[in-house]
This record gives C-alpha cells, sequence and structure tokens, in this order.
C-alpha cells in the first residue's frame, strides 16, 4: 500500500487518504446512530443486526451502505416504505467531516505522532458525539457509554502521558496516571459548578474530557460553559440545546486549536 501511495502525485495521495477516513467516519458515524437508538434502553449493540424499526426487517447490506444508501432509497424503507429520518445520513456525514479535518489538522502540527494523538482524540470526539445525540433525544447518557473510552484513555495515558497537560515535573506512567485522575475529577467538579441541576451526561462528558485532554482544557472548558449560560439567559432558545452538545463542539474546537509538544 505505501508503494502504491508513493508512485501518486501529492494531491491524489492526499485525496485518497481523505477519502479513506471519510469512509471509515461514516461508518462509525452508522455505529455512532445505533448507539444512540439501543443502549439508552439497554439493548445488545450487536444483536440483532441492523432493522427497520417500522417493518422489523433486516437491512439488507447494500441498503445500509453510510449516507448513500438513505439517497438511494430515497429516504424510505425498502419493504414498508416508511419514512427514514435524515438524521441519520447527517450524523454519518458529520462524522466522517470531522475524521478527515481533525486528520488533517494533526497531520500538520504532529507529523509522525499523528496515528497515535489521531485515534485518541477521535475516541473522545465519538464518545461525546454520541452522548450529545442521547440528550438531545431526551435520554439520560448511560454510564457504560463512557466506560470503555475511559478504560482505553487510560491505559493509553500510562504508556503515553504527553497526550495530555498531565503533571508538570513528572514523567512516565506515575504522570499518566496522576494527570488523568486530576483530569478526571477536576472534569467531575467542573459539571457540578457549571451549572446548577447537574446532568449525568455532563458529568460523564467532563470527566471523559477531563481524563483525555487535561486539567487546563477542563478548565477553559469550564469559562466557556459559563460563558454559555450567561448568553441563553438572553437567548432562551439556547437552553433547548443540552450541555454536552456545547461541550463536544467546544472540546472539537479545543482539539483543533490547542498544540502542545509531544515526545
Amino acid at each position: 500500500m505505501s508503494v502504491i501511495l508513493a508512485t501518486l502525485p501529492p494531491i491524489a495521495t492526499q485525496l485518497l487518504v481523505a477519502t479513506f477516513l471519510f469512509c471509515i467516519g461514516t461508518s462509525i458515524g452508522s455505529f455512532i446512530n445505533v448507539v444512540v437508538y439501543r443502549l439508552p434502553g439497554g439493548q445488545s449493540l450487536s444483536r440483532p443486526g441492523s432493522r427497520c424499526p417500522a417493518c422489523n426487517h433486516s437491512i439488507r447490506w447494500y441498503d445500509n451502505i453510510p449516507v448513500f444508501s438513505w439517497f438511494f432509497l430515497k429516504g424510505r424503507c425498502r419493504d414498508c416504505n416508511a419514512k427514514i429520518s435524515a438524521r441519520y445520513p447527517v450524523v454519518e456525514a458529520i462524522t466522517g467531516l470531522t475524521f478527515v479535518f481533525v486528520a488533517a489538522v494533526e497531520f500538520l502540527h504532529n507529523g509522525t505522532n499523528l496515528p497515535g494523538t489521531y485515534a485518541y482524540h477521535m475516541l473522545l470526539l465519538c464518545t461525546l458525539f454520541s452522548a450529545s445525540l442521547i440528550e438531545v433525544d431526551g435520554n439520560k447518557v448511560p454510564a457504560r457509554l463512557a466506560i470503555p473510552t475511559s478504560l482505553v484513555g487510560l491505559l493509553t495515558l500510562i504508556f503515553w502521558p504527553q497526550l495530555q497537560s498531565g503533571s508538570p515535573g513528572l514523567d512516565g506512567p506515575i504522570a499518566g496516571l496522576l494527570g488523568a485522575g486530576v483530569g478526571t475529577v477536576l472534569g467531575v467538579v467542573a459539571s457540578y459548578a457549571s451549572q446548577p441541576r447537574t446532568d449525568h451526561g455532563t458529568i460523564v462528558c467532563l470527566a471523559c474530557v477531563g481524563l483525555f485532554l487535561g486539567y487546563q482544557a477542563v478548565i477553559c472548558l469550564f469559562i466557556i460553559a459559563l460563558c454559555i449560560r450567561l448568553v441563553a439567559v438572553v437567548f432562551p432558545k439556547m437552553q433547548s440545546i443540552p450541555p454536552s452538545a456545547w461541550l463536544t463542539l467546544a472540546t472539537f474546537v479545543w482539539i483543533v486549536v490547542w498544540r502542545q509538544p509531544l515526545a
């Protein structure tokens, strides 16, 4: 594969990589749709396979291609003609574009560190995106949404503590554990301090942000949360948007803008 890429012009290589990442992102976006639909109800994420919620008919593999199948089917089930929400392809497309955009930014700033930092950041963003969509639907964010993400993040920081702001003066696994612990605790504290009635989703999201990105990100996002609360007083319609959605957007901006040297 690397030999083939080396023979292509730079622009062709970039387009090929971007297309590949977009396809991966839309596929993960399709899985996010499954998570958002099934996880709040305690259903399995793997069984049964994808089905039409109206007629319960299994969706054929060629009708389950992210983004494109919705347009091919004109937004309706092939079997019962029930309408399929446009949110499905929108979520898939947003996830795909996010995968491409973050990869471009990470490549420009991190170079050879791209694969590790990229996967690390995308795992966090996908978890936050799932949480925000669950809250948009009016459901509580289950704790088990963040458990796999938190375990992966913690293990990653033990071996690569430089991925977050960590603990000044320390290095190695101790720095990773301490940085993860401080960030997580500060994230939980910030979630309670940012609003009078803290919902479960905000706690889960800010705890994950603290674990993955460190105390500096939590402090910054805490200030942003307070500013959004003040603006929402002037624009009441903003209050209908769950805090986790604002947090996901702010975390995306932080990942794109904030840079620190990686060892």
